[in-house]
């Protein structure tokens, strides 16, 4: 339960609910529900004393968008007006920029490729749209 700082568990599950949809990591998708599921019973019971669980329950139920952009330095001030629309119409989305690297990412992220120009990725949940190449399409997402 929450008190004056949020409970563990439920910031673990929030935790586990970003990552499992930004790396595409299924494991981390059954674990923040397993969490859930345990405290269901308490969920039910005393829903205000549960703030963060209920925020997780929220987000494993309906997924936020998040958008990853693949740019680099020069490129991503192509795409900050858009991002800052996008985020104006879906604050409750997730933003990420991420620079071409020569290492390998984790999870999805590696198969989110760099192009001259940069990349729009647009999820919810585990479900991504085609990668996007100009801008102004996030508008339309």
């Amino acid at each position: 339960m929450d008190e004056a700082l949020p409970s563990g568990n439920g910031v673990a599950t929030r935790v586990l609910l970003k990552l499992g949809h930004l790396l595409g990591e299924t494991r981390y998708l059954d674990a923040a529900e397993r969490t859930l599921r345990a405290a269901w019973t308490t969920l039910s019971e005393y829903p205000h004393a549960c703030c963060t669980l209920l925020l997780a329950l929220k987000e494993f139920l309906d997924p936020p968008m998040h958008v990853v952009v693949r740019a680099d330095d020069n490129e991503t001030v192509r795409w900050n007006d858009a991002l800052t629309k996008l985020i104006r119409t879906h604050p409750d989305s997730d933003v990420y920029r991420i620079p071409p690297v020569d290492m390998p990412l984790p999870g999805i992220l590696d198969a989110q490729a760099h192009v001259r120009g940069g990349l729009g990725y647009v999820c919810r949940g585990t479900h991504c749209l085609p990668p996007i190449d100009e801008p102004a399409a996030l508008n339309r997402v």
